[in-house]
């Protein structure tokens, strides 16, 4: 699928889903999100979306049986959690399934400016290298016994982000460097637009895409309207 094409369902979903409080809208952008991740064969991200999904649905089902303002609080967390997590899965679709040099290209394809397509290119490099170093950190605190498993990360807090953002920062500064100076090798900084052998077009599963974005602005602009399914 072609990356401007996914971009496309990312803002389609994140406007329909943060905009209207409306749970068909939330379910029909569920089933978009979990098909993508389906079809990309992405099966522990999409385990992880469905149960996180589900951990703040069952949230906002418990606030209807919990009185007062702790049910209140426990139905705005789940609302808002479960319209979160449509979102954020569907950003990680994005990332997961989008190298660098592709999204690049179809940017520089849309004439979308360079002031937009330097930092978002720098971007896509700057989140894997820095997740590397989150798993090499945690590698590392298990190896001397700091932690032994997640509980006790979650355990002690405190502990857990001496250990973890101490060395992160250190680490991502280094990675910013690295990739500044490998923007600037790149030529990203020149006034011409550079060429790329990364292909990309338009195709069969782009269509089924448009489709799915289509589906669900026809069911936002059908719950907006105040009809209730």
């Amino acid at each position: 699928m072609d990356p401007r094409t996914k971009l496309l369902m990312v803002i389609v979903a994140n406007v329909c889903v943060m905009t209207v409080v409306k749970t068909p809208v939330t379910l029909t952008a569920l089933a978009i999100v979990a098909t993508a991740l389906l079809v990309s064969r992405k099966y522990y991200v999409l385990c992880s979306f469905l149960a996180l999904f589900s951990m703040f649905t069952t949230i906002h089902f418990i606030a209807g049986v919990v009185p007062h303002w702790l049910g209140a609080l426990l139905a705005v967390i789940g609302q808002y959690g479960s319209r979160l997590t449509v979102v954020l899965f569907c950003a990680v679709w994005l990332f997961a399934t989008t190298t660098p040099a592709a999204f690049l290209a179809a940017l520089n394809r849309a004439h979308v400016p360079r002031a937009i397509t330097v930092p978002i290119s720098v971007m896509f490099r700057y989140f894997p290298a820095a997740l590397e170093e989150v798993q090499s950190i945690w590698a590392a605190m298990r190896l001397r016994g700091l932690f032994s498993s997640t509980g006790s990360l979650v355990a002690h807090p405190v502990r857990a982000a001496e250990y973890m953002v101490v060395p992160l920062v250190g680490s991502t500064l280094q990675i910013a460097d690295d990739l500044s100076a490998s923007a600037m090798v790149r030529g990203l900084g020149r006034p011409e637009r550079p060429t790329s052998i990364t292909r990309i077009g338009f195709g069969v599963t782009d269509l089924l895409g448009i489709a799915a974005c289509a589906a669900l602005i026809a069911v936002f602009v059908y719950t907006w309207n105040g009809i209730q399914l």
